[in-house]
């Protein structure tokens, strides 16, 4: 609450002035603080899926579908999917595990005018999303400016890094990361590495590159994003041109 309280700018020393019946004057918080309101989540999760991974590749190498939607054969795991899929989940209880479910099957659990709304809303923010050229980089590392002055996270400092090098370069970026290495919670974290990498690549440096994607091999990561890792590291041993990220 204090860190919350300072990031709005809340002096929490200084008592708010009360109007009538105990009712904060607005006058006193207005530019300072949200107004929220609770909510009755929703029992499903609305899953988007432009490629081919995670519980949606199972499904895919058990029946040719995602949630019931037919998708062409010989498709490969990561693949780009011919189109932009919807494909929801049952939001399970604490300790259970969400399930893959049917279009038809959700409108079973909220109704069809409001499963479509969902649908509708989560394909819209996706496709919005995955637009790369559109996003806007300044924005993001101004964002991440902000959570730097609230806490010193390395993970913040690293995804700050990335943000870093869209926006002024990938020298820049790499400065960025200064001193990451040393810190504990990248022991066993591939992706300072891959972010390293990256950056290296970036500027023509296929050497250092190597270098940075070995060591990001030798830390723990999923078979996936091995996978992938083995895949930059055999493009970068090849001279090819830095992948878009």
């Amino acid at each position: 609450p204090r860190i919350l309280a300072q990031a709005v700018g809340i002096d929490e020393e200084r008592p708010s002035r009360r109007g009538a019946g105990g009712a904060i004057d607005v006058s006193d918080v207005r530019g300072r603080a949200v107004v929220v309101k609770k909510l009755k989540p929703l029992p499903i999760e609305a899953i988007v899926r432009g490629y081919l991974v995670g519980s949606g590749w199972k499904d895919y190498q058990k029946t040719s579908q995602v949630c019931g939607i037919p998708l062409p054969a010989g498709l490969r795991e990561a693949d780009k999917l011919p189109q932009v899929l919807f494909t929801p989940s049952t939001k399970a209880a604490m300790g259970q595990h969400d399930e893959n479910i049917s279009f038809e099957q959700t409108v079973e659990l909220i109704g069809r005018p409001l499963a479509e709304q969902v649908r509708d809303a989560a394909i819209t923010l996706y496709t919005t999303a995955a637009d790369y050229a559109a996003t806007d980089w300044s924005r993001i590392l101004t964002h991440y400016d902000r959570m730097l002055a609230l806490t010193s996270s390395p993970i913040v400092r690293l995804n700050r890094a990335v943000a870093v090098g869209k926006v002024h370069g990938a020298a820049v970026g790499l400065q960025a990361l200064t001193g990451l290495a040393e810190d504990r919670a990248f022991a066993d974290y591939f992706l300072l590495g891959a972010v390293t990498a990256q950056l290296h690549w970036e500027l023509g440096d296929h050497a250092a590159a190597i270098t940075a994607l070995r060591e990001a091999l030798a830390q723990s990561c999923s078979a996936p994003e091995r996978r992938l890792l083995e895949r930059r590291l055999a493009a970068c041993e090849r001279r090819e041109r830095s992948p878009i990220w």
